[in-house]
């Protein structure tokens, strides 16, 4: 399950006045379940009829339908005026656009749609020079070989990649936070509780290591982005952190 962070503390927001996109909001629509029973009023979009549908179920049951719209939208041509929104989120779906010139088209969508000095907050670009985003290649090739329905990723090389993409938008990058070095392999979920607790201490040290070293951080399994259309930084973003795994 993907945690998210409180805007509130982390963004100069007061709930209730100001608004959030969520481009991709999934069945369970996290965010506007979040974000609407802290104030904010969110509209969250997503490509499929059914998977709106169901986000309006769970927002009617566990968040506040009166500060929620949820619509049936593509990223890459979003029905807003321009400057429409103080935040624009793109939570975990980046990595699932069809290719990369849709990524470059919903980039451009968020910039229009976001106002001048807003923020753009997209975590999940997965690292495929890391040692999980190898460990996905392989295991979707192996998928395909097979012939197995399965969720496709992109595959981004590093923060040079996904810069030049944010620049090439017309976008500033305020802020990079990156995802863990290392997992636990699959092999070692059957082992001794133990065992595995040594094991998860020695991939926690190395994770918590790596970050500090720019060298390493290179090779972390995903990056946080938080980027905007100005230099300028009214809204600051602070101490966000990655949920525990990529889903």
């Amino acid at each position: 399950m993907r945690s998210f962070t409180n805007l509130r503390r982390h963004l100069r927001l007061d709930g209730g006045r100001h608004t959030l996109l969520d481009v991709g909001c999934g069945p369970l629509a996290r965010a506007e379940v979040q974000y609407s029973v802290q104030g904010f009023h969110i509209v969250g979009v997503d490509v499929s009829k059914t998977t709106v549908k169901k986000a309006r179920k769970n927002v009617e049951k566990y968040g506040n339908p009166q500060r929620v719209s949820l619509i049936v939208a593509d990223g890459e041509y979003l029905p807003f005026k321009r400057e429409s929104f103080d935040v624009a989120l793109c939570i975990g779906t980046i990595s699932h656009f069809p290719d990369k010139q849709a990524v470059v088209s919903a980039m451009k969508e968020m910039r229009d749609v976001t106002k001048q000095n807003g923020t753009i907050y997209i975590p999940w670009w997965i690292n495929f020079l890391s040692l999980p985003g190898i460990a996905c290649r392989l295991a979707l090739k192996i998928l395909d070989f097979l012939k197995f329905p399965h969720a496709q990723y992109l595959a981004f090389i590093g923060t040079r990649e996904i810069k030049g993409i944010i620049h090439h938008c017309g976008l500033h990058v305020r802020q990079i936070r990156y995802g863990d070095l290392l997992e636990l392999p699959w092999i070692f979920y059957p082992v001794s509780p133990t065992l595995r607790t040594q094991i998860e201490r020695v991939i926690t040290m190395a994770n918590n290591y790596h970050k500090s070293h720019p060298l390493l951080a290179r090779f972390s399994g995903a990056f946080e982005i938080t980027c905007a259309k100005a230099l300028e930084e009214p809204l600051v973003v602070s101490n966000m952190r990655f949920a525990e795994s990529i889903p």
